[in-house]
């Protein structure tokens, strides 16, 4: 009875704090707005794919009647043989697609920075520019729509703080301590209860906001992914949950609880991530990869430019 009277008293406090009503509102909007803009870019690329594929198979259906009509191509174009293993190569065409992940409302990501389909010629090759798997422009990446996982990832956590900083910290600033230990018993006790409704207002919604995606989009085959997701998210919001309930049990006050977690969260979520790419891009530079792709590039364009018994004769080199 202790504990629903201590849950009821906390929610009125959220309420009457307008700051972290508006915060979490906010939060929880922009979670929906960024599941909201994955859906609609997979339902697009679910899209172009089918036109594409439609498209493609028109094509080839022209190409069939051609074959059993005995023509030999284009009525405009005397000197297409579509019997010629060439000419029908050059007229069926051919697409290599990225088919777009289902779970892909949850994480965009840089799907919006990669082609996701690409059609095969003669001239095709693995260092085009739609085909290359590097980022050649990282500023292109300031443009990209508000992703859902990173909401949970950095903005989930800042988002604790902002509703849990003055839990305990209000009570020793005002010197409530002993009050609260003769009323209820135990200081901490109070304090655990008070921060575990915050952790559970956080990780309903996002249990639940991962849940609707398979739903929304009408496939059940996910499911396990979207338990484990879950799962996942509901270990990090716990990880982050011990180490700030730790601080919020030995603070001496809100000012100081919000610096401590503040610093938590700076270590962990920017400080630590940062070092980490910092080392790996001084052992694996982007520009190498750049170079190399650049290099690879030139080498098979002057393959193509190089003349036939010029390429005869390296063939026989490579391959004797």
């Amino acid at each position: 009875m202790i504990d629903v009277t201590i849950l009821l008293s906390e929610f009125q406090h959220f309420v009457r704090r307008r700051f972290k009503v508006f915060s979490y509102v906010f939060f929880i909007g922009a979670c929906l707005y960024s599941i909201q803009n994955g859906l609609s870019l997979y339902e697009k690329q679910v899209l172009t794919l089918q036109n594409i594929q439609t498209k493609q198979n028109e094509e080839i259906q022209k190409v069939v009647d051609w074959f059993e009509s005995g023509a030999n191509g284009p009525e405009d174009r005397t000197w297409v043989d579509i019997h010629e293993p060439y000419w029908a190569l050059r007229y069926v065409p051919s697409y290599t697609y990225k088919e777009p992940s289902r779970m892909l409302p949850l994480g965009i990501g840089q799907s919006e920075q990669y082609g996701f389909y690409k059609e095969v010629t003669f001239w095709s090759s693995t260092y085009d520019n739609d085909m290359v798997a590097e980022i050649a422009n990282p500023e292109r990446l300031g443009n990209g729509t508000i992703d859902f996982s990173f909401l949970v990832i950095y903005c989930l956590p800042l988002l604790l703080i902002v509703l849990t900083y003055d839990v305990g910290g209000f009570e020793k600033d005002e010197g409530l301590q002993r009050l609260i230990a003769a009323q209820y018993g135990s200081i901490k006790r109070w304090i655990a209860i008070r921060f575990a409704f915050y952790v559970t207002l956080l990780i309903v919604p996002m249990v639940l906001l991962i849940g609707t995606v398979p739903y929304i989009n009408g496939v059940d085959d996910v499911l396990p992914e979207c338990y484990k997701l879950m799962l996942l998210s509901i270990g990090y919001v716990a990880s982050f949950s011990l180490i700030y309930g730790g601080i919020l049990s030995i603070g001496k006050g809100s000012s100081e609880n919000a610096l401590n977690m503040i610093g938590v969260w700076v270590v962990l979520c920017i400080l630590i991530p940062g070092a980490v790419h910092q080392y790996v891009s001084l052992q694996f530079p982007v520009s190498y990869m750049t170079d190399f792709l650049d290099a690879n590039r030139k080498e098979t364009y002057a393959v193509y430019s190089m003349p036939s018994d010029r390429l005869q004769q390296n063939l026989g080199k490579l391959y004797p």
